[in-house]
């Protein structure tokens, strides 16, 4: 097992919070691979809480179908699910272009700069700090959203996209990946400050169109983490 990266705590946070917290965390960023066992202990000491929260956040996880766990045998991490990315993708394809489109028609100033100076960081943070450029790939598609007037949609979808998640890190790892995000990302932005209802609608689809096409290579390239 590589070295967990060990988040800080929140004040007030539950020790079984704070490790599920730290385990989708190092899921997420491959610390912890697909099909990886780990052990409650092992866990429990790097993070300083008792075993039993790790055991409870460890439950819940596998209710997610985020880890799996074995009689006899241990705990292991999920392998990539096709399927439960596939269906936050289908529910993304399903409302975003329309939702996006939305934003054409109610966008203010203020919220063009307030994508124009996401938009600038994910440019510096691309390709220095996939964690942060992933936060604010997040903020951009939300800031959309509550422009649109559907900033709860938002929060639904990505309070159930681990799996997806888990997939887009992932296609950062192919060629080209990164240069194609930002290019869409600018095509939705001056399609919004323009105020062209299709055109943005378009650059929504074609931009989830691209990363559903990505995240199907996928299985190709890293067959072990299926």
């Amino acid at each position: 097992m590589k070295e967990l990266d060990i988040i800080p705590r929140e004040q007030h946070e539950t020790s079984k919070n704070y490790a599920k917290r730290i385990l989708i965390h190092n899921i997420l960023t491959f610390r912890l691979e697909p099909g990886e066992q780990f052990q409650d202990k092992v866990i429990a000491e790097c993070i300083n809480v008792s075993r039993t929260p790790v055991h409870e956040a460890v439950l819940e996880l596998s209710n997610q179908h985020i880890v799996d766990i074995f009689p006899n045998k241990g705990t292991f991490v999920s392998p990539m699910n096709e399927d439960l990315a596939n269906d936050i993708y289908e529910i993304r394809y399903a409302c975003e272009p329309a939702i996006t489109a939305r934003a054409a028609e109610y966008r203010e100033p203020e919220d063009i700069m307030v994508l124009k100076e996401n938009l600038h960081m994910q440019v510096f943070y691309i390709s220095q700090n996939l964690d942060r450029y992933m936060k604010l790939d997040d903020a951009f598609h939300a800031k959309i959203y509550e422009i649109s007037g559907k900033k709860g949609v938002f929060n639904i979808i990505n309070n159930n996209s681990f799996h997806f998640d888990r997939m887009r890190r992932l296609r950062h790892r192919l060629d080209q990946t990164e240069e194609q995000c930002l290019i869409a990302h600018r095509e939705i932005l001056q399609a919004i400050e323009s105020g062209d209802v299709e055109a943005t609608r378009r650059a929504s689809a074609k931009h989830l169109i691209q990363s559903f096409e990505d995240i199907r290579e996928l299985r190709e390239l890293y067959p072990r983490y299926f």
